[in-house]
């Protein structure tokens, strides 16, 4: 039930994209009353989960909290209805790691990229592009071509497990890898061709127990890399790289020097000036935090026009105050330690566990990088490979999600 209410989330969530959001919200907000509901009936409580993820569900309730003293309590409300709804998605995945262990993962990351393929495909057919060219299909998708990548790139490195340590599920892993660099290649976007690159880089490091193993695979993907530039090269011709490239080079981001000068058609421009009063809204409300989800009427209180926060760091201290960015800190680093810890333990003991540990590694690090330019807090895979982050290392103790048996 668990996995399938997970799988639900993952579902509606590209769907959702391309027709209404609210249908996420619902999905996930029903996954959260199935949740209240059941521990009620049952007379239980879901502690040993709870400690399991302490920082998370602690960062949910400090965001809730700051609704008391919200510039803009009602955008505070609604924007902690979303976390509070995604939180389900969070603590069914917990739930799962705790039930069932490591395998229920691996079956996620095969299903995503293939959905959001689906997902991109319907767009291609209809508008001829993955990426908005028209304000017609900006309104309909929005940032479809982002929010895909976004995604998939989490889910990646457990194909790339899939790969090394399940032989039997391979050719279905190199599908799935083919589903990803298609939204990869598709959506043209800078954040996810460089996070690409990350990626291949830290498999080329870490996916591995010897030091020839990593020279291998890393000669390996080399090859494999070379071969898919060839190819887009050769299908699509250079311009498909000189185009991010140039908005790499043009971005409003590397200078604010001019950034008086309004120009809301730039979606460089409005993200700069997120950055700018993301800072001042730091350096005038840092203790307390302006209330979590109030950004965008900050900004707009300013400029005319509203935008959420694209840095986990302006969204924990500018919006939640110095307790948010210690919680967040706290997510940060215990959550990267448990990983560590588990992956150096399973190192000569258990390989697959080693290369699944090395997995979720690569997606925090991957996740935590994009966190620093997207709301990574809307991004359903993400609270999945929070759970598996605060899972590392814990065995799967079958019953023991309630109080009365809090293993």
């Amino acid at each position: 039930m668990d996995q399938a209410m997970v799988l639900l989330a993952l579902v509606v969530y590209p769907v959702a994209s391309v027709t209404q959001m609210k249908l996420y919200l619902f999905a996930c907000g029903g996954m959260a009353v199935a949740y209240v509901i059941g521990h009620v009936l049952r007379g239980t409580a879901p502690l040993a989960t709870v400690k399991l993820g302490w920082p998370v569900y602690a960062f949910a309730a400090l965001a809730v909290a700051s609704a008391l003293w919200s510039v803009d309590r009602s955008s505070t409300v609604v924007s902690c209805a979303w976390l509070v709804a995604s939180l389900a998605v969070f603590h069914a995945s917990l739930v799962l790691f705790r039930r069932r262990g490591r395998r229920w993962l691996t079956r996620v990351a095969l299903f995503v990229p293939v959905t959001w393929v689906c997902v991109a495909a319907w767009v291609i057919l209809r508008w001829g592009s993955l990426r908005s060219n028209s304000a017609q299909m900006l309104a309909v998708i929005g940032s479809l071509s982002n929010q895909g990548p976004a995604v998939t790139e989490l889910a990646a490195p457990y194909l790339f497990y899939l790969v090394v340590a399940e032989p039997r599920r391979r050719m279905a892993a190199f599908g799935a890898i083919g589903c990803a660099l298609f939204l990869v290649v598709a959506s043209q976007s800078r954040g996810a061709l460089l996070l690409l690159g990350v990626t291949i880089a830290l498999v080329a490091v870490l996916f591995g127990r010897t030091t020839g193993t990593k020279i291998r695979r890393t000669a390996a993907l080399f090859v494999v890399g070379a071969g898919v530039v060839a190819a887009v090269w050769g299908v699509l011709g250079p311009g498909y790289f000189s185009e991010p490239i140039e908005r790499l080079q043009n971005s409003r981001m590397f200078d604010a020097s001019d950034i008086d000068i309004r120009s809301v058609d730039e979606a460089d421009y409005q993200r700069t000036v997120m950055y700018l009063e993301g800072i001042n809204a730091i350096r005038a409300h840092g203790v307390t935090g302006i209330g979590y989800g109030a950004l965008p009427s900050y900004i707009e209180a300013i400029h005319g026009w509203r935008l959420i926060s694209h840095n986990i760091i302006v969204t924990a201290w500018g919006e939640m105050g110095l307790a948010g960015l210690a919680l967040a800190l706290v997510i940060a680093v215990v959550g990267t330690r448990r990983v560590w810890v588990a992956r150096a333990s399973a190192r000569r003991v258990d390989a697959r566990a080693f290369y699944f540990h090395t997995a979720t590694l690569i997606a925090w690090v991957v996740a935590l990088m994009h966190a620093q330019f997207r709301p990574q807090l809307s991004n359903p895979m993400f609270h999945v490979l929070a759970a598996a982050v605060f899972a590392a290392g814990v065995d799967p103790a079958p019953g023991s999600s309630d109080a009365r048996n809090p293993g």
